[in-house]
């Protein structure tokens, strides 16, 4: 099963750092880095070890209902001790983030399709409902 979106999920940005002032924002998914996919924490690390602050790289990051909206921006690294840094708390991308953004819509067209029939038009009106309650569950 192909996943909803390949990439590190962006947790927080700090405040005066790089990548808030080229625009990335919390609940952004950075895809690539330099035209270089980004599948997990350690592809992100791997390319921020071999950069140096002061080195100017593209990053694209996914945004938005359900992560549609592709931007790339110009991030300028920079030094945290010995470490080259965006200033960005990431994480792999989990099942609750994913549904988070997911939207309403889809999971209400998803009871669509789990109901019988005969059924769908009584229950249908309260999807969203249902949608709000299981998204609410999820993140208290």
């Amino acid at each position: 099963m192909k996943p909803i979106i390949e990439g590190v999920y962006v947790y927080e940005v700090s405040r005066e750092m790089p990548a808030e002032a080229a625009g990335i924002l919390p609940g952004d998914v950075i895809t690539s880095i330099d035209n270089v996919k980004i599948n997990d924490i350690q592809d992100l690390r791997e390319i921020l070890n071999n950069k140096s602050p002061g080195d100017i790289v593209s990053v694209t990051v996914a945004r938005g209902e359900k992560w549609k909206q592709k931007l790339t921006f110009k991030v300028n690294l920079t030094r945290d001790g010995n470490r080259t840094i965006m200033g960005v708390t990431v994480g792999n991308l989990t099942i609750t983030e994913a549904l988070k953004n997911y939207q309403k819509a889809s999971l209400s067209n998803m009871f669509m399709y789990l109901i019988p029939p005969t059924l769908a038009p009584s229950i249908v009106p309260f999807s969203d409902s249902l949608a709000q309650f299981y998204t609410h569950w999820l993140d208290p």
